[in-house]
């Protein structure tokens, strides 16, 4: 079996430029948990998920402990969050993304997402998603 014939369609995309709340409006609107990020030519520069805005909206649990009385500000909280409404694509999508081919065995594309521990593998023509 081909990943052509498992592949899920059709394929949501943002542009670079798209802030954080047009992206969380689609992903909820689409019902979908991650979008690939594409630029002018429309060529493949990033994906985002779920995960990813959440990062950005919340600390490590590291970094929440390392400083508890900064997450005890309530105030500083919204200010920041007001920040994070204008963060873009650019800045919150994870580059360097694994893809596969649609004439690639699901095999293939199985282990490309268990070596890279991902849950997305955007199908691409060269470097333009399908």
């Amino acid at each position: 079996m081909l990943v052509k014939d498992v592949m899920v369609k059709p394929v949501f995309t943002v542009s670079e430029g798209e802030t954080f709340p047009q992206i969380v409006k689609l992903l909820a609107r689409k019902q979908v948990s991650g979008v690939s990020v594409v630029n002018k030519k429309g060529r493949l520069v990033g994906v985002i998920s779920e995960k990813d805005l959440l990062h950005k909206l919340f600390p490590s649990e590291r970094e929440f402990y390392k400083n508890l009385e900064y997450y005890k500000n309530f105030e500083r909280i919204e200010h920041e969050a007001e920040k994070i409404k204008k963060l873009t694509a650019k800045k919150i999508m994870t580059k360097n993304v694994v893809t596969i081919e649609p004439d690639r065995h699901v095999l293939v594309a199985c282990s490309l997402m268990s070596i890279h521990n991902i849950r997305r593998l955007p199908v691409v023509h060269g470097d333009k998603p399908l």
